[in-house]
């Protein structure tokens, strides 16, 4: 006598996904809270998220504090160079605006643009493999560079607050309470499945032992 077939359950897939993203994203938010975490927390969610994107694991919780604990040291660097970005930046426009100096303030935007996308690539690239910081960020210039699609999917994930700020700000209110909820593990997600059809060209490339950053 066969055994009897398993059901699957209409919409389990769909809440799981869904209950995968909202403890996601506030793991990440919460491992953030230090601000010298954020490099570490935020690779930590990139590399749970590659790994939901493959199919290769359903689980987030012991993965995701897998990660971050054992790379918080190599991670510094990284959180490091956001924050000095940040606050060079942030100063410049401070700086550039109160001048009205519009042409600084362009350079300058388009300074934003290349380390918004830089960072958009260096974060996954620690996720996944295990490399110097020096050569995780000049991997990352170059995939910026090279695959320019990817690019700029990872630009407007990494920035549609700012711009709904400065387009529709009346909205913006509502867009960061749900953001809170989901944003950063909504955007890991859509640049996941963007960057892994790369990254498994670059796994093919690298001699073993050498990737994953985990």
């Amino acid at each position: 006598m066969s055994e009897p077939k398993t059901k699957t359950v209409p919409g389990i897939s769909f809440f799981t996904k869904a209950a995968n993203i909202l403890i996601l994203n506030f793991l990440c938010l919460l491992c953030c809270i230090p601000v010298i975490t954020i490099a570490d927390s935020l690779a930590a969610l990139y590399s749970v998220m590659l790994k939901l994107v493959r199919g290769e694991s359903e689980e987030v919780v012991k993965p995701f504090f897998r990660f971050f604990g054992k790379n918080f040291l190599k991670s510094i660097p990284y959180t490091i160079l956001m924050i000095i970005s940040f606050i060079l930046i942030l100063s410049g426009y401070i700086l550039f605006s109160y001048d009205d100096n519009m042409i600084a303030v362009g350079l300058l935007t388009g300074i934003a643009i290349l380390v918004i996308t830089c960072f958009g690539w260096a974060i996954p690239l620690f996720a996944q493999f295990d490399n110097s910081f020096t050569a995780m960020m000049t991997n990352a210039a170059k995939l910026m560079t090279m695959n320019l699609r990817e690019s700029a999917i990872i630009l407007i994930m990494n920035t549609y607050m700012i711009l709904l700020f400065l387009v529709v700000p009346d909205v913006f209110a509502y867009a960061l309470y749900a953001w809170g909820f989901v944003g950063l593990a909504i955007t890991a997600k859509v640049v996941c499945e963007q960057i892994v059809p790369v990254f498994d060209d670059l796994m093919n490339e690298t001699p073993e032992g050498e990737e994953d950053g985990e």
